[in-house]
């Protein structure tokens, strides 16, 4: 429907621009052809609808041909807006995800700074050795706890 309208206009704007021009182009000859009985008052009577209508020849030529680039500009900053907004969403959603990551990692942080003071005190509370288990094996165990506290 759109695309109707749009060739529709064109059309029309064509042959008005041409009917103008054609219309000048007659009028042109007319006062300018050599008739042997034209006064002096009858040519410039004729001049002045020559320039009458070499004017709105030119405004209808000019606006034609004005108004396609016109128009084909204006649909290329629309589009270019268009995509504009939607690297706007795309940036606004990646950083929103960059922010509920951040948060995340933030309070596993915390989580493995309260875990690793809490083994800190029990390494500094209880002796190392103990229920059948070697110096390294506790730290070894220790830091396994600690790992899984981080991931």
């Amino acid at each position: 429907m759109n695309n109707t309208v749009t060739i529709l206009k064109e059309i029309v704007s064509a042959v008005l621009a041409l009917a103008l021009v054609g219309t000048a182009i007659w009028l042109m000859v007319e006062s300018f052809s050599l008739d042997p009985k034209m006064t002096a008052d009858e040519f410039q009577r004729r001049s002045g609808v020559l320039q009458i209508a070499v004017g709105l020849a030119g405004t209808a030529v000019g606006y034609y041909f004005g108004r396609v680039p016109a128009e084909k500009s204006a649909d290329a900053a629309r589009q270019s807006e268009s995509e504009a907004r939607k690297e706007l969403v795309d940036a606004n959603r990646t950083v929103s995800d960059k922010a509920a990551t951040a948060a995340e990692a933030s309070t596993r942080n915390a989580l493995a700074k309260q875990e690793i003071t809490g083994l800190q005190e029990q390494l500094t509370a209880t002796p190392l050795g103990g229920a059948g288990k070697s110096d390294n094996e506790v730290i070894s165990d220790r830091l396994d706890s600690i790992r899984r506290a981080l991931s």
